[in-house]
């Protein structure tokens, strides 16, 4: 059984400490108790206040950051003699020695140039931090490395990073700059293009409300520009054949957008509440719209899908309320269950005959089929109507 201290410059709390490390609520000033082994990263989901931590030697396990709440979080101190821990140079971050990477930061942290990975979450929520230097020492950036760090508005990959994940910057609403070191074999910001662009494979993989996208980008990759709530309007050149999962997900400023006829698939979720766009439409060359592809679309008044002639998946406009009519033309293969969940300002909807549907559109609670054969169908809030190719449901 290890004891828990927390000073604060109007009180110091004792808690009693058994299986799982808590710090007490309420604290500014964090001791860890020498004798915890694991730190868990709901450590801190009581003390949002904190503004220094100290991590005794005896910690051996820090399986995630334990950090992602403490907002106004400043200095980290570990202990010297942690076998597995340190803050080397005073750089308010807790390093793995042995994996050499960096697994937790706060708005001061100067990452020393002696770690290679900048790890998952490492600073995720930092809200106050403004500017951070990559150095040439690191070669990883993990998973949410950076989610939700508001303030930061610049950020330089170094000639030595070979991986970073899709999503490490994901939720930086203030990040206006993007650069990657010309050396870097693996990446570039090509045409000064203010983004993150896979060099083998043409994927930009990280963007922000300043990025032009070049006109050689083939694939717009996974969350690229997801949570980018400055981005009002992007261009997307006829290079691109690939927008893929999340790529504008939460894009909440976007109004509008142009999908060029080079692009043959629009991933899950891509554009999912982009709560300002308006209107969209799909070219011919669109074969594929995939799951919750515009869900949640709320300003969405206006669908062009006439020259499509492919698939959309499940739910693909669910939650689009502004959505008044949709025609689905004769060249649609088939169509996903609950495609017009929730879309309660539709008056019109079109559908071919022919389509392969599935088990229900989401209009009514009630499989379609039942639905047409159904003598009181307009009880259901539509009447319907024939003709040769199409079902035209109209709202009473």
């Amino acid at each position: 059984m290890g004891w828990c201290f927390a000073e604060s410059a109007k009180s110091s709390k004792t808690t009693n400490v058994s299986e799982e490390y808590r710090a007490p609520e309420g604290a500014s000033t964090v001791v860890v108790p020498e004798g915890i082994k694991e730190i868990s990263w709901q450590a801190f989901e009581l003390c949002e206040d904190v503004v220094s931590v100290d991590i005794p030697k005896t910690v051996s396990r820090i399986p995630i950051n334990p950090f992602t709440r403490l907002h106004k979080l400043s200095s980290i101190t570990v202990a010297k003699g942690n076998r597995f821990y340190d803050s080397r140079d005073n750089c308010n971050a807790i390093i793995n020695k042995r994996e050499k990477e960096l697994i937790a930061g706060c708005m001061n942290t100067v990452i020393p140039d002696s770690v290679e990975g900048i790890g998952e979450e490492a600073f995720r929520g930092c809200i106050e931090l403004r500017t951070i230097i990559i150095p040439k020492s690191i070669i990883s950036i993990g998973e949410d490395a950076f989610y939700s760090c508001s303030s930061l508005v610049h950020i330089r990959i170094p000639e030595s990073v070979e991986w970073i994940a899709g999503n490490a910057f994901k939720w930086c609403t203030s990040l206006k700059k993007i650069s990657v070191s010309k050396r870097n074999k693996v990446f570039d910001s090509r045409n000064d293009c203010n983004a993150i662009i896979q060099k083998k494979t043409n994927t930009l993989l990280c963007g922000c409300q300043e990025t032009i996208i070049p006109d050689t980008v083939k694939i717009i990759g996974k969350k690229a520009f997801e949570g980018c709530a400055g981005l009002k309007t992007i261009a997307i050149p006829n290079s691109v054949i690939k927008i893929d999962s999340d790529a504008f997900k939460d894009c909440t400023g976007l109004t509008s957008i142009i999908i060029p006829d080079s692009v043959e698939e629009i991933c899950e979720s891509a554009f999912a509440n982009c709560t300002s766009l308006t209107s969209i439409s799909i070219p011919h060359s669109v074969q594929r719209i995939m799951r919750d592809a515009f869900a949640g679309c709320t300003s969405l008044i206006s669908v062009d899908l006439h020259d499509f002639h492919g698939e959309i998946g499940q739910g693909a406009f669910r939650e689009c309320t502004g959505l008044k009519s949709i025609i689905l033309p004769s060249t649609v293969k088939s169509i996903g269950s609950a495609l017009l969940m929730h879309c309660s300002s539709l008056t019109e909807v079109i559908i071919p005959k022919a389509v392969e549907m599935g088990h229900s559109l989401g209009l009514v609670h009630k499989n379609l089929e039942d639905f047409i054969f159904n003598e009181n169908h307009t009880q259901l809030g539509f009447t319907m109507e024939e003709n040769h190719n199409f079902i035209i449901l109209t709202k009473v």
